[in-house]
């Protein structure tokens, strides 16, 4: 039995979040397929300083691995690679870390979704806005 997974990860408000799908070599024919749609539901004014300034909560561009290994990315409990993970958790930048992962063993695919819907340029979801992504893979074994 195989498994792929898919890994993404963004900073949302100043948390890592992931979403993982699985496949566990079924038997139909056809093409797997991800769709990953994070849209930012915060207002102008969530944020709140101790001088009472506000300012919205932007979603980072995100990161996307199939792989078919563990940890493509960080293990729990232990110290951050050094690969990127940094990048993306301080300044939202997931171009270090997609560079490293390319590397790393069992991935078997990857990239950045950094384009939010309805812009023409790279660059963080806003309020009202989001970033999506979609992968057509490879057909089930």
């Amino acid at each position: 039995m195989s498994r792929l997974s898919l890994f993404a990860v963004m900073m949302i408000g100043g948390v890592t979040t992931s979403a993982m799908a699985d496949e566990m070599g079924a038997k139909k024919q056809g093409k797997t397929t991800f769709t990953i749609h994070v849209e930012n539901v915060s207002t102008p004014t969530t944020l709140r300083s101790a001088s009472g300034a506000t300012a919205p909560a932007p979603h980072s561009p995100g990161l996307w691995i199939v792989h078919s290994g563990k940890h493509p990315v960080f293990t729990a409990g232990k110290p951050d690679r050094g690969a990127g993970l940094e990048s993306q958790a301080e300044n939202g930048d997931p171009s270090k870390l997609a560079a490293s992962v390319k590397e790393a063993k069992g991935v078997v695919a990857s990239g950045v979704f950094n384009t939010p819907v309805g812009d023409d340029k790279p660059g963080p979801a806003l309020p009202g806005k989001g970033l999506s992504l979609h992968l057509r893979g490879q057909p089930r074994r």
